[in-house]
């Protein structure tokens, strides 16, 4: 079983997509403090949720904003402009829980839990 959970601020306001079968994609990056507090470190994690749940977070999501996700973690390779190979992970989020507001901003709408429940069976993960 692959699941992780992480915790932190979204690293910039989400983005709406649309794969080719027409269902929504919803993508952010979110930046998770790791180290100690005499060496902090910042790991970032790229997000990726999809359908009905996805067009619903989009206007509730906001840069700055501390959550928490769960879902199946990959680690991606690529190889940067430089030439030199490079790792990344990503991750197919199946739970999110707001935790904050957008740090130092204003919310994008009222927050409001988005519940699996109200989408049923029709969520993709």
């Amino acid at each position: 079983m692959n699941l992780c959970i992480f915790s932190g601020r979204i690293g910039q306001d989400p983005q709406m997509g649309q794969l080719s079968s027409g269902d929504a994609l919803l993508k952010f990056s979110l930046a998770v403090s790791v180290g100690r507090r005499d060496n902090p470190q910042t790991m970032w994690l790229r997000c990726s949720m999809f359908g009905r749940r996805a067009q619903a977070l989009e206007t509730i999501l906001a840069k700055g904003q501390k959550v928490t996700v769960s879902g199946a973690v990959k680690l991606d390779e690529f190889t940067n402009k430089e030439g030199v190979a490079k790792q990344s992970l990503s991750m197919v989020v199946s739970d999110i829980e707001l935790m904050s507001e957008p740090k130092g901003g204003e919310p994008r709408q009222a927050k409001q839990a988005v519940a699996q429940d109200e989408f049923g069976d029709d969520i993709p993960f």
